[in-house]
C-alpha cells in the first residue's frame, strides 16, 4: 500500500495538478525546450519524486531496521555479512522505486502520448535517482544513533532539492549561484536524463554523463556506508 500512495498515486496527483494546472498559465512553452508543460513536468515528477523517496527511504526507516528493531542484526547472525545487507537494502529501494516509476509512466504517457522506446528506460533512470540520494543519506543514517537530525535533513535538504533540481522550473532559469548548487547533486541529472529521454532528445554524450554521476553519488554513498553498518552490525 505505502508503495502505491507514495510512488504512484501522489505522483501522478502532482503531475496532473501542476501539468494541467499551473501548465494552463504557462505562456511560452517553447523556452522549456518542450513540446508544452506536462511534457516538462511529467518527467521531472518521474525522477524527482522517486528522488524524494529515496532521501525518506534512508531515515527513519533505514535507522530502525539498524538500531531499533533488530532486524539486520538479526540478518547478520545468517551467512550473510553486514555488507550484504548494506547492498541488499540499496538494490530492494532501487527495484522498488523502478517498479513505482513504472506504474507512473504508464499514466504519463496516457498524458503526453507514446514518445518512443527510450521512455521505457526512464523508470530505471528514476531508481537510480532515488538510490543515489539515498546512498549518501544511508551513510549518514547508519553512523547515527538517533533521529534527531533528521528532520532537518528532510526538510532543509530532501524536500528542497526535488523543488530545486529542475523538477517543475528549468535550472538554468535560476541564478547561477543556485543552479550550481543544485547541478552537483543528483537530482538535478536524473530529472534531466528522464526528460530527455522522454521527449525524444536524448543524445549519447550527455546522457553518459548524467549516468555517471549518478552512479558515482551511488557508489560513493555505498562505501562511505559501509564504516556505519560495519559498526552498528558487528559490535
Amino acid at each position: 500500500m505505502s508503495i502505491v500512495l507514495s510512488g504512484f498515486l501522489n505522483p501522478v496527483f502532482t503531475m496532473l495538478t501542476l501539468g494541467w494546472g499551473v501548465g494552463s498559465l504557462v505562456d511560452d512553452p517553447a523556452a522549456l525546450g518542450t513540446e508544452d508543460y506536462v511534457h516538462f513536468v511529467g518527467p521531472g515528477v518521474l525522477a524527482g519524486s522517486a528522488m524524494l523517496q529515496g532521501g525518506f527511504y534512508s531515515l527513519w526507516q533505514a535507522l530502525g531496521a539498524l538500531r531499533w528493531e533488530g532486524m539486520y542484526k538479526n540478518a547478520v547472525r545468517t551467512p550473510a555479512s553486514y555488507i550484504d545487507v548494506l547492498t541488499g537494502r540499496l538494490v530492494w529501494g532501487f527495484l522498488r522505486l523502478t517498479f513505482s516509476s513504472f506504474a507512473f509512466l504508464v499514466v504519463l504517457l496516457l498524458v503526453i502520448g507514446w514518445s518512443g522506446w527510450a521512455a521505457l528506460l526512464a523508470p530505471f533512470v528514476a531508481g537510480l535517482t532515488g538510490m543515489a540520494t539515498a546512498s549518501p543519506i544511508l551513510a549518514y543514517s547508519s553512523a547515527q544513533e538517533n533521529d534527531k537530525a533528521f528532520p532537518i535533513i528532510s526538510r532543509l535538504i530532501v524536500t528542497p532539492l526535488f523543488v530545486f533540481s529542475g523538477t517543475f522550473t528549468p535550472v538554468d532559469s535560476m541564478p547561477d549561484f543556485i543552479a550550481g548548487i543544485v547541478k552537483a547533486f543528483p537530482g538535478y541529472h536524473g530529472i534531466e536524463l528522464a526528460r530527455d529521454l522522454l521527449n525524444e532528445r536524448a543524445a549519447l554524450g550527455p546522457s553518459l554523463g548524467h549516468l555517471a554521476v549518478l552512479l558515482v553519488w551511488i557508489v560513493g554513498g555505498w562505501i562511505l556506508a559501509r564504516a556505519g553498518f560495519r559498526k552498528a552490525l558487528t559490535s
